[in-house]
């Protein structure tokens, strides 16, 4: 059976492959998961995550796979910003925090490592992207070329995502400009924020960070929370960062802007079957 393809990527977006082109990594550590449990008074009282240290095992066989293997993940440590080690298309996000080594004194390269991962999330991911609208065309409606006296605007758009986990998942929202407000609905739940964006700018619901916001012409990137609309509770209906219940999920939108709405699937361990591609 083919094993999946196993990679670390940085926050730059740069990979170090841990399958091929001269490294192999064992990661079967790295999907064993454990929970913190409170006993106290001889009963569970609670059952949570926290961050934690993995191990697993690599072997070089070149000086150039040496060299990819500790700089690829060491920027990520610089800039205080994880990466991310996939295991198929499922991912933990991690830092590379160490690492010990034997066998260096062999020739061309060939060493064995063990490489310590420090999980800032202990639930494993899955990115599943939808492009929901390429529909903008710079108009503000249909407008024929022989004329009717009005022109008819666009309508809302319905279509539907899928959450094929078993537990609500988190989401990644992206409204593109232009528009004067960002407004989606999905399963029922509306997601507005109240700025005004221009062509090539866009705005960011991510409900897992916890975070809105809008990418500016300029470069810059601004928080735009303050200019959300709706309650501040999950399930109330306009919470901003409500999760997307397990199934279909219809979505309604505006048709005057492009719309990405990336279902993030969480597991304490991957879907193996899945990361395999098998039924």
């Amino acid at each position: 059976m083919t094993r999946p393809a196993v990679k670390y990527q940085n926050h730059l977006g740069k990979s170090v492959d841990l399958s091929s082109n001269g490294i192999v990594a064992d990661v079967t550590d790295v999907l064993a998961w454990s929970m913190d449990v409170d006993d106290s008074y001889n009963t569970v009282r609670s059952v949570s995550r926290s961050v934690e240290s993995r191990k697993m095992k690599v072997v070089t066989y070149s000086m150039a796979a040496r060299k990819r293997l500790y700089e690829v993940p060491a920027v990520d440590v610089d800039a205080m910003r994880p990466g991310r080690l996939y295991v198929g298309d499922w991912y933990l996000v991690c830092y590379v925090t160490a690492s010990s080594v034997s066998g260096w004194w062999y020739a061309d390269g060939v060493s064995s490592y063990e490489v310590e991962v420090t999980v800032v999330d202990t639930q494993w991911r899955k990115d599943v992207p939808y492009v929901l609208t390429e529909r903008y065309d710079g108009g503000a409606g249909l407008d024929f070329p022989y004329d009717f006296p009005h022109d008819f605007g666009y309508s809302n758009v319905i279509t539907t995502v899928n959450n094929t986990g078993f537990r609500p998942a988190d989401a990644v929202i992206r409204v593109y400009g232009p528009t004067d407000s960002c407004k989606v609905t999905v399963a029922g739940n509306v997601y507005s924020v109240g700025v005004s964006l221009e062509v090539g700018e866009y705005v960011t619901i991510d409900t897992y960070e916890r975070t809105v916001r809008a990418a500016r012409l300029t470069g810059d990137v601004e928080d735009a929370f303050p200019d959300v609309e709706g309650d501040y509770f999950e399930g109330s209906g306009s919470y901003v960062f409500e999760r997307i219940p397990v199934g279909l999920s219809e979505v309604v939108w505006s048709g005057t802007s492009d719309l990405d709405l990336t279902v993030v699937l969480m597991r304490d361990e991957p879907d193996y079957a899945d990361a395999l591609g098998v039924a």
